[in-house]
């Protein structure tokens, strides 16, 4: 839990983002949040997602490094 008192209105999240290797179906990879919380953490998710991408892209574009990320 986030630590917010009302446990009857949380969403599930998945702590390691799927999208980024965190494994969608094991319980050591899930936590609960309260809505607010769990909307904030989504929007940092979705940033560090994003600037893992721009990296990956620029990264596999460079062919002397993208044999160290396969």
């Amino acid at each position: 839990m986030c630590g917010k008192k009302d446990r009857n209105n949380v969403n599930a999240d998945h702590i390691f983002p799927v999208s980024l290797g965190g494994p969608e179906f094991d319980l050591s990879n899930v936590q609960t949040l309260c809505v607010e919380c769990h909307k904030a953490k989504t929007q940092k998710d979705q940033k560090l997602i994003a600037e893992v991408r721009a990296k990956w892209k620029i990264l596999s574009k460079n062919k002397s490094l993208a044999g160290w990320f396969r």
